[in-house]
């Protein structure tokens, strides 16, 4: 997202940042799963307040909701 943000403000239009970059792609995930794993190790079970907290660290370096979402899931069933 900051990537995106990065080059809407650089005048690049959206439509083509979108058709160029997928911010879906499994690539962005292993990425995700890294910096999690860097950050947070493999701690499992956290409370809502532990849960915010890594959701903000991942939104602050710019990954999607999606992302996100997987991200936590994977990492609270271990």
């Amino acid at each position: 997202m900051k990537i995106k943000h990065e080059l809407k403000n650089r005048g690049v239009s959206s439509d083509l940042i979108d058709s160029l970059i997928d911010f879906n792609s499994q690539d962005w995930l292993e990425i995700a799963f890294r910096e999690y794993q860097k950050k947070f190790g493999h701690r499992p079970s956290m409370d809502t307040k532990e849960r915010a907290k890594r959701i903000r660290f991942l939104q602050s370096r710019g990954f999607t909701s999606d992302i996100i979402q997987q991200t936590l899931d994977t990492y609270s069933s271990h």
